[in-house]
């Protein structure tokens, strides 16, 4: 099957005749950076590999959340982000009820290592 060759530049957008370049949407937020998950994993996970770590796994979590906050914050009507942000809530929710049924210690420790709670 042929690909059809689309009538426009797919880097570039047509409004009213003007091109608006693909740079304009560059300046989305970027969640994670290689960077930032080393930072959390080894912060919450002993070393850089240990990304299966409830612990881990709900730090990762909890700065994507931020981050789509902030984003809600500036763009109140962005609706498909603001579902996504509920459904990582509802995921953070649930580790963390897994985490408090395994060890209510280590459960408490890390909701206050997060700040998670007033």
């Amino acid at each position: 099957m042929d690909r059809q060759k689309l009538p426009f530049d797919p880097r570039k957008f047509d409004f009213g005749g003007s091109f608006v370049h693909r740079s304009l949407f560059q300046k989305m937020a970027v969640y994670y950076s290689t960077e930032k998950i080393i930072e959390i994993t080894t912060q919450y996970g002993g070393n850089a590999s240990n990304t299966g770590n409830t612990e881990v796994q709900v730090a990762l979590l909890t700065y994507r959340i931020e981050c789509l906050s902030a984003h809600l914050r500036q763009f109140k009507k962005d609706h498909s982000t603001r579902r996504s942000l509920l459904s990582m809530v509802a995921q953070r929710k649930g580790l963390l009820s897994y985490y408090a049924k395994k060890d209510i210690y280590k459960y408490r420790a890390l909701i206050e290592k997060l700040g998670l709670r007033k």
